[in-house]
């Protein structure tokens, strides 16, 4: 007989999960974070566990240093995404523009490989 799948331990993160890792990236910590949500404070630690799985990871520091240099990333791509030249008048202009989108992408890309699928 085999196992069905268990969707909170595969692939990508739910919205709870999300919101647990950013609240803990923010400095909460489960006990806040389980008021906050109307949940139980194993909720949350379960939660981070199931993370822990989806990533193959072992820890939840593991865990939470991964999802925030993920979350790094991310935010470089958006910060570098908002200096593009909106209306490149000149060749420089599109020059950087063409630099900034690959370096963008580029990080996209690394935050995207640390992520569960």
């Amino acid at each position: 007989m085999t196992e069905k799948p268990k969707p909170f331990r595969e692939g990508p993160f739910t919205d709870r999960q999300i919101q647990i890792l950013d609240a803990l990236i923010a400095g909460l910590r489960h006990r806040s974070i389980a008021r906050e949500l109307e949940v139980s404070e194993s909720t949350t630690r379960n939660e981070m566990t199931n993370c822990g799985i989806k990533m193959g990871l072992d820890t939840s520091a593991q865990v939470f240093a991964v999802y925030s240099r993920a979350k790094t990333f991310q935010e470089a791509a958006d910060l570098v995404r908002k200096d593009l030249v909106w209306s490149p008048k000149t060749r420089t202009d599109e020059h950087i523009n063409h630099v900034l989108g690959g370096l963008a992408d580029l990080f996209e890309k690394h935050a995207a490989a640390l992520m569960p699928k």
